[in-house]
């Protein structure tokens, strides 16, 4: 049985540093804001890196000791894991699996910090778009499937080996676990770039998507604190949207309609309350880094569930930590894009731009 554990635990370490090479060989197929679905709503194949270790430990922290820190715990871990390996008797089959499954996965994520500075994370599964396990790869799949085998031997099997190797269980943790630090870094710096913006300006490109129909818009967006935004659209149609921090109008131009509502931004969840620093990301969102050819890429999943997002992608300036596009799906499938150029902070907006103006001839419609 410790010929099959070392046997399998090599084949996990080998399958596990072919699925991550290939995953990274086709970035551009897995890199982007959808990932490649592969059940629909269930599983899709999304690459993504983490720095960091499990809940979060040392992901804002940097130094040579590091490196050697993760190093020593990996060791201590296989060097437990081979201790039980020749004191378990030849009958406990199923700790022999447990060893070599936690034996590979072990080393394979250890391979990835050492040699690449980050582990290579690509598998995410759903669950009717109500709840999104954390992305992983094939050795954190190894290590909590030996965990549960090793938890199995001993409260059901009365393996007092397998209950002795349980004290492994927190040294393999820390190499499954995934974790947002690095992007938790990253959305720091950018709230901290937006703290100081009084007012911005920008032109927008928005994308609209669903089921198979799509739409494209462009305009100029003007926002003001301490609630104030004009959405001003000019093709393919005239259209335009103002919230003076007590109401929204928005003009529908080709329709002669005005649809008021009623706009209290201590309630709103809009995502692009961003860019007046009122945003509250890291609170509202578990985070995670997306691997993408230019930029920074941060996927959101909301703590709590919202009617209105399922997730949003961030991509953000590396130079400025502004937001440059976010991508926003709701839980019907429904996606928005908004990308943002020639975007200025704190220029001179005047309030009469946040004031309606409409022909006497609109129609009103209250909601």
């Amino acid at each position: 049985m410790k010929k099959t554990a070392f046997f399998l635990g090599s084949f996990i370490f080998f399958l596990d540093q072919a699925t991550k090479w290939w995953a990274e060989a086709n970035s551009e197929l897995l890199g982007g804001y959808q990932g490649l679905p592969i059940v629909e709503g269930f599983l899709k194949l999304q690459l993504i890196s983490n720095k960091g270790i499990a809940f979060g430990l040392l992901h804002s922290v940097e130094g040579f000791w590091k490196p050697l820190l993760l190093a020593l715990i990996a060791v201590i871990a296989v060097a437990g894991l081979i201790f039980y390996l020749f004191h378990t008797p030849e009958r406990e089959k199923l700790a022999f699996v447990s060893y070599g499954l936690l034996l590979g996965g072990i080393l394979g994520n250890f391979y990835d910090r050492i040699f690449k500075g980050e582990v290579t994370d690509f598998i995410t599964l759903h669950w009717k778009d109500a709840f999104a396990w954390p992305t992983f790869n094939i050795a954190d799949a190894a290590i909590t499937t030996g965990v549960f085998l090793l938890l199995f031997s001993t409260f059901f099997l009365r393996s007092k080996t397998s209950a002795d190797a349980g004290t492994l269980m927190l040294a393999a943790f820390l190499f499954t676990q995934p974790t947002a630090g690095e992007a938790d870094l990253i959305l720091s710096r950018v709230e901290a770039s937006y703290r100081d913006v009084q007012s911005f300006s920008a032109d927008f490109v928005q994308a609209f998507s669903s089921r198979g129909i799509s739409s494209t818009e462009n305009g100029r967006v003007l926002m003001k604190r301490p609630g104030y935004m004009r959405w001003e659209y000019v093709s393919p149609e005239k259209k335009l949207f103002i919230a003076d921090g007590k109401k929204t109008y928005f003009y529908l131009e080709k329709e002669k309609q005005l649809m008021v509502s009623e706009f209290n931004i201590e309630e709103s969840n809009s995502p692009l309350l961003f860019f007046l620093g009122r945003g509250d990301i890291r609170s509202r969102f578990s985070s995670s880094l997306l691997n993408g050819e230019e930029g920074v890429f941060v996927k959101l999943i909301p703590v709590n569930p919202d009617p209105e997002i399922e997730e949003m992608v961030l991509d953000i300036d590396e130079a400025t930590s502004l937001i440059r596009r976010i991508v926003v799906r709701d839980p019907v499938g429904q996606q928005n894009e908004y990308v943002l150029t020639n975007m200025h902070k704190n220029v001179h907006i005047s309030n009469d731009q946040f004031k309606i103006r409409v022909p006497g001839d609109v129609e009103i419609i209250e909601q």
